[in-house]
C-alpha cells in the first residue's frame, strides 16, 4: 500500500512537471546540544538539516515535500538517521480539497502535553517528552478530505499505516521500564497484535463567537499493552498489543479581548488498559477535560494556563494506571528589544504524581534568520515516570538557521 502511493506520487509529478512553476526551496539548519547538569557529560550533539520544497504543479494542484536529516554522536539512541517528515499532494478545487501523501494532522485545541485528541499519530519518545511534538510525531501515509456542508466543514482522514510509538532503548537514559512481569514464568514473546487502519471525522462551525468541532477518531493504541497466555506450568506467552478503540468529542475556543479561551471534552470507549498478573489486559472507558486559556497583558506579556483531568471510567485495582490523573501546564513570555530578546518558561505537572518538569529558557533572534536558545531542562519528582530518569536534569543550547 505504502510503495503504491509513493508510485502514485511519483507517476502525478512527471505528467505535471513539464507544465510547473518553479519549486521553491528552503532550508533549516539546527544543532542541539545538551549537558548534564550532574557529572557535565554531553547527553546530545544533534544537528538536523531540514529540507523544505512547495512546487505549485498548477492551478490547484502543489506538492510539498520535507526531509529530516539527522546525526548525533552522543545521543545513546541517535546516530545517523534520515527520513521524510512529508511529502503530499494538495488538491484545491471550487470547494473540496483532497491532500494525500506523507503529513502530520493535528486536530483539538490543547497542547501536546495535555491534548485528547492528539492520539492519531504515533510518537518517537526516545528523548521522552523533552523534544517539540512536531518533531517527536511520526508521520504517516494518509489521504484527507475537507468539504463545505452548508455552515460547517467536513474534514475527513484515513490512513493505512501500522506505525507505533518508538521508546527509547533498555540502558539509555530515557528508557522507561517495562510493565511487572508475572513472576514463576519464562516468558516466551509472541508475534504483535497490531490493528491497522486509523479513521478520523472533523465537523467544524463557528457560531456566536465560538469555534466549535465534534471529533471521531478510531485509531489503534500507539503504545503496547501486554497480554499473557499460559502454555504450561513454567511458561507464558506474551504479545505485545495495539488494539482499536473509539474518540468521541468536542473542543472549543473563544477569543475574548486579549485571551482566548480554548478546551477539549473527549471520551475513549473500550481502550485496553494494562495490569498486574494474568492475562495482563483489562479495558475501561475514558473520560477527558481539557480547559486552558491564553492572555496577553501588559501589551506584551504572553501567558498560557491549561489544566487536564483524566479518569477511567471502569477502574480496577489491578490497572498500572491511576484510577485519575490532573496535569497543569503553564507558560510564560516576554519579549524584550523588539523581540531580539525573549526570555520564557514551561512548567508542566502531574499533581497526582507529584512530578514537574521546568524549562527556562532565553531565546536571541540574532537576524529575521539565525537565532540562538539557552536553557535548562530540569525534572523533578519522585513519581512515575519522572523517578525513572534519575539525574538527567540539563542545560542546552539550540542554534537555528533558516534560509
Amino acid at each position: 500500500m505504502i510503495n503504491s502511493l509513493a508510485l502514485l506520487l511519483a507517476g502525478l509529478l512527471v505528467n505535471f512537471s513539464l507544465f510547473a512553476d518553479e519549486p521553491v526551496w528552503h532550508y533549516t539548519l539546527i544543532n542541539d546540544t545538551a549537558i548534564q547538569l550532574n557529572n557535565s557529560d554531553v547527553q546530545k550533539f544533534r544537528n538536523v538539516l531540514l529540507p523544505e520544497l512547495d512546487w505549485d504543479l498548477n492551478d490547484s494542484l502543489r506538492l510539498r515535500a520535507e526531509a529530516r536529516l539527522l546525526w548525533d554522536p552522543e545521543f545513546e539512541d541517535w546516530k545517523k538517521e534520515s527520513e521524510f517528515r512529508e511529502l503530499a499532494l494538495d488538491w484545491e478545487g471550487d470547494e473540496t480539497s483532497i491532500r494525500a501523501g506523507l503529513q502530520q494532522v493535528v486536530w483539538g485545541q490543547a497542547s501536546g502535553f495535555l491534548s485528547s485528541f492528539d492520539v492519531f499519530h504515533p510518537q518517537d519518545r526516545r528523548e521522552w517528552v523533552l523534544p517539540a511534538f512536531e518533531f517527536m510525531r511520526r508521520p504517516l501515509w494518509m489521504a484527507q478530505l475537507q468539504q463545505p456542508v452548508g455552515e460547517w466543514t467536513l474534514e475527513a482522514l484515513w490512513s493505512p499505516e501500522e506505525k507505533v510509538n518508538r521508546s527509547a532503548e533498555v540502558g539509555t537514559s530515557y528508557y522507561l521500564s517495562a510493565p511487572p512481569l508475572p513472576t514463576g514464568f519464562s516468558i516466551i514473546n509472541a508475534e504483535d497484535d497490531r490493528d491497522r487502519q486509523r479513521f478520523g471525522l472533523r465537523l467544524s462551525t463557528s457560531y456566536d463567537s465560538w469555534d466549535l468541532a465534534f471529533i471521531y477518531l478510531s485509531v489503534p493504541q500507539n503504545k503496547a499493552v501486554f497480554s499473557y497466555e499460559i502454555l504450561s506450568e513454567s511458561q507464558l506467552k506474551r504479545t505485545a498489543r495495539y488494539k482499536r478503540y473509539n474518540v468521541t468529542g468536542l473542543s472549543f475556543s473563544r477569543a475574548m479581548n486579549t485571551a482566548v479561551l480554548r478546551g477539549e471534552l473527549s471520551y475513549y470507549l473500550d481502550r485496553e488498559i494494562q495490569t498486574r498478573g494474568v492475562p495482563g489486559v483489562g479495558q475501561s472507558d475514558q473520560s477527558n477535560f481539557v480547559l486552558g486559556i491564553d492572555m496577553t497583558v501588559l501589551t506584551d506579556l504572553d501567558m498560557t494556563f491549561e489544566v487536564g483531568r483524566y479518569h477511567l471510567v471502569d477502574y480496577k485495582g489491578s490497572f498500572i494506571e491511576p484510577e485519575n490523573t490532573t496535569r497543569v501546564l503553564f507558560q510564560i513570555r516576554k519579549p524584550f528589544q523588539y523581540e531580539t530578546l525573549v526570555p520564557r518558561l514551561a512548567i508542566v505537572s502531574d499533581l497526582e504524581q507529584g512530578n514537574m518538569l521546568i524549562r527556562p529558557a532565553l531565546q536571541w533572534n540574532v537576524t529575521d534568520q539565525f537565532s540562538m536558545t539557552a536553557g535548562l531542562d530540569i525534572i523533578n519528582g519522585d513519581g512515575k515516570p519522572f523517578s525513572q530518569f534519575g539525574e538527567t536534569d540539563r542545560f542546552y543550547l539550540s542554534l537555528e538557521y533558516r534560509q
